[in-house]
């Protein structure tokens, strides 16, 4: 038995990031779906989304496993860690990986930035004509889509929320946190859709969508003067432990 010798338990090696992270990065990049691939159009049909949309996303296909993955990536867009998906739609991650962000390859900097949660919401928006990107769950990756926006100066940000009350809650957490990067907008889909791809099956989203966003109030808590401060003082510490030395 693993961590285990003649009955006494032996604690296991402590796992090497560095490791972890070469083995993600490995799976992520050998199991990608190609166009005409059987397991991207099953998936895109079980989801009534594009094959576009989920290329883009570099979805994959676990042959041993048979579960679909979806990479999470950091700020920078470096692969961290794996989602997986299953046929009936649960949702876990592979062993080592790190949360992370749904960013898909070809953003065209066009017009607002819609942050939406999880792939299927990613690709919906990516469907509707949006640049978007997707955070792990309704609380997580908050830091992260901040300093995404931050490090891709994207000014105008919607948020697109799911119609629950943790959804909801979450969504307002993200929009006070992006709100300091980017003029930040909050929108919840009507109470007959669950989430954003919901609402394009409705066949609803495309005209209401823009409206929704049109008629978000934006907030912007932005302080250059802080954000100034701040780093005029990080510079100052820097150089006096440089002088100590």
């Amino acid at each position: 038995m693993r961590g285990q010798q003649r009955g006494v338990y032996l604690p296991l090696p402590p796992r090497d990031p560095e490791l972890d992270a070469r083995r993600i990065r490995g799976i992520a990049e050998s199991s990608r779906l190609e166009p005409g691939d059987a397991p991207l159009a099953e998936l895109a049909e079980d989801l009534g989304l594009s094959q576009e949309s989920l290329l883009s996303l570099c979805v994959g296909w676990s042959t041993t496993d048979l579960v679909w993955y979806f990479p999470m990536r950091d700020a920078a867009g470096d692969i961290i860690g794996i989602r997986e998906r299953t046929y009936w739609g649960q949702k876990y991650s592979v062993r080592g990986s790190r949360e992370g962000l749904f960013i898909p390859l070809d953003l065209r900097y066009q017009g607002p930035l819609l942050i939406c949660e999880g792939p299927p919401d990613t690709a919906a928006a990516l469907d509707l004509g949006y640049d978007a990107i997707g955070r792990p769950s309704c609380t997580g990756g908050i830091r992260l889509v901040a300093e995404y926006v931050r490090r891709t100066r994207r000014y105008d940000v919607v948020v697109v929320a799911d119609c629950d009350e943790a959804g909801i809650r979450g969504a307002e957490e993200l929009v006070t946190a992006v709100s300091r990067e980017a003029s930040t907008r909050l929108v919840i889909p009507p109470d007959e859709a669950k989430d954003l791809r919901q609402w394009m099956l409705s066949g609803d989203a495309r005209g209401e969508l823009p409206q929704a966003i049109a008629a978000a109030a934006p907030i912007y808590s932005y302080d250059p003067l802080r954000r100034a401060r701040r780093r005029a003082v990080a510079y100052l510490t820097k150089t006096s432990r440089q002088k100590r030395r």
